[in-house]
């Protein structure tokens, strides 16, 4: 299995790319072949796809955008075309806070996704993303946020209930009024 390609991308097609390695030239599906240049020397994170009749490499510029196809994957009746896909037409954050607030709408826009099938990726991917709830969220929590979720925390507080309240919290209070009213509101909960 093939974990990344070091080489010179020499052609660009609208759903591949060809990385020369050596004078061997690799085709590797990517989600947005224009976002390369040619001739560009470059790290290509791969993955080998494997069936009876095809082998393809499926090809990303950042570790994370693999670990989420590999996570798109894993999730029964999404393939790699499929998953390919969904990359091009989102981002790792918005995808995955779309999974985490069980938004169907925003996952049924993607093609080859359907009602029954944006409900099996929150299924399986829901518990995986759990974790990266407060990253993601701190692309949006401003600085001075972030006493007010470690206050909440310290006081034994889900950080998937934290963030949800502190988007309903509003920005002009102090840090000290803001962990009161988010404490008011997870009462509630």
């Amino acid at each position: 299995m093939y974990n990344y390609l070091n080489g010179v991308v020499k052609i660009i097609s609208p759903k591949y790319i060809v990385v020369d390695i050596n004078g061997v030239g690799y085709e590797i599906n990517v989600s947005n072949p224009y976002s390369f240049n040619l001739d560009e020397k470059m790290v290509v994170f791969t993955y080998q796809h494997v069936k009876e009749d095809e082998i393809s490499l499926y090809g990303f510029k950042l570790e994370e955008e693999k670990n989420l196809f590999l996570d798109l994957i894993s999730v029964k009746g999404i393939g790699p075309k499929t998953a390919l896909l969904i990359l091009a037409a989102t981002n790792i954050v918005d995808f995955k806070k779309a999974v985490l607030s069980k938004d169907i709408i925003y996952l049924t826009k993607f093609p080859k996704v359907g009602k029954k099938s944006a409900q099996q990726i929150i299924l399986d991917l829901e518990s995986k993303f759990e974790n990266d709830v407060l990253s993601i969220d701190k692309n949006y929590i401003s600085q001075e946020d972030d006493e007010v979720v470690d206050a909440l925390i310290a006081l034994g507080y889900d950080k998937k209930a934290i963030s949800n309240v502190l988007k309903k919290v509003k920005n002009n209070l102090s840090t000290e009024e803001k962990i009161k009213e988010s404490l008011q509101l997870l009462i509630k909960i």
